[in-house]
């Protein structure tokens, strides 16, 4: 056991300290990285549903078949959702074991102001996909938190 005063164990504390310092940096990036895959994913999602639309039905790059507009809520949702559980659950994979709960929950109020910045901003059309993202966010860190 090394003593509280020696060299030792001040060159073992300060490596400690590097390590904490890079994880908790970590969970932030990860965070903003969460977000970011929700947008690439809305984004992927929205070029495969434009793949499936008839050729006929294309009018100067937009779909206009009936069908279309209620796929494209529910792909808007989808890749909300995969953006707020990805924004919750990989800070908290990050975080060391007791603090993951508390990321969680951090991320996931995080999230909620980003998601509702987009309400506020868009409008009731973007109602489906920030309910989504606290849905899928929020259901993420219930996980961690049990």
């Amino acid at each position: 056991m090394l003593a509280r005063g020696g060299a030792a164990w001040h060159r073992q504390r300060g490596e400690h300290d590097k390590v904490t310092l890079w994880r908790w940096m970590l969970v932030v990036v990860l965070a903003v990285a969460g977000v970011g895959f929700g947008l690439v994913s809305i984004v992927a999602l929205l070029s495969g549903l434009d793949r499936l639309c008839p050729p006929q039905q294309m009018v100067s790059g937009a779909c206009i078949a009936p069908w279309y507009a209620t796929a494209e809520v529910v792909v808007l949702a989808l890749g909300a959702a995969l953006g707020g559980a990805a924004t919750v659950a990989w800070p908290a994979w990050a975080a060391r074991g007791p603090a993951r709960a508390r990321v969680a929950l951090w991320a996931w109020l995080g999230g909620a102001v980003y998601a509702m910045s987009f309400l506020f901003a868009v409008g009731l059309t973007a109602l489906a996909p920030v309910l989504a993202a606290l849905l899928g966010g929020g259901v993420v860190a219930w996980r961690v938190r049990r």
